[in-house]
C-alpha cells in the first residue's frame, strides 16, 4: 500500500486566455490533509476538480496510488482516483445566477428582515475585492 494518497506535478489551469495558476506540485502523505486558500478567482475550485480527475489540467500530472487489486507496473503513474476512497462534495450556491452579485445580497438581506441599500451592497462587496464585479451575474463569478 503507498504511503501517500494523492500527488500532483507541475500543475497549470487555464480559462480562456487567463492563467489560474501554474507550477502547482505537491504530495498529501496518508494521515494527511491538504488545506487550499487564496483569493477570490485565482483556482482553488478549479485545482480541486482537477486533482479529483473532474477537469483536465492545462499542463502536469496527478497521481493516486494503485488500488489493491490493480498491478503497480509503475510506482507513480497517472490514473482516475478511486472513487471508493474520494468524495468530492461540490458547491451548492444559495443564490440566482441571473442577478447580480448586488441584487443577490439585496435579496437576501430583504428576505431577512434586513434593510440594506444598494450602495450599501456594493460597499460590502468592495471589501472582499468585488468592487468591480458587483454588477455582474453571479453565475459569471468564480465559485
Amino acid at each position: 500500500m503507498a504511503s501517500w494518497v494523492l500527488q500532483a506535478m507541475d500543475l497549470a489551469c487555464q480559462k480562456g486566455q487567463r492563467t489560474l495558476f501554474d507550477g502547482v506540485s505537491l504530495a498529501v502523505p496518508a494521515g494527511s490533509w491538504l488545506h487550499i486558500e487564496g483569493s477570490n478567482g485565482c483556482g482553488k475550485t478549479s485545482l480541486l476538480r482537477i486533482l479529483c480527475g473532474l477537469s483536465p489540467a492545462s499542463r502536469g500530472k496527478v497521481f493516486w496510488p494503485a488500488r489493491a487489486q490493480e498491478p503497480q507496473i509503475e510506482s507513480l503513474s497517472p490514473r482516475r482516483p478511486d472513487r471508493s476512497v474520494l468524495h468530492y462534495i461540490g458547491h451548492a450556491l444559495g443564490l440566482k445566477s441571473d442577478l447580480s452579485a448586488c441584487e443577490n445580497l439585496c435579496l437576501d438581506a430583504q428576505a431577512s428582515g434586513l434593510a440594506l441599500s444598494s450602495a450599501q451592497a456594493v460597499q460590502a462587496l468592495a471589501a472582499q475585492g468585488l468592487h468591480s464585479r458587483a454588477h455582474l451575474p453571479v453565475r459569471v463569478l468564480s465559485q
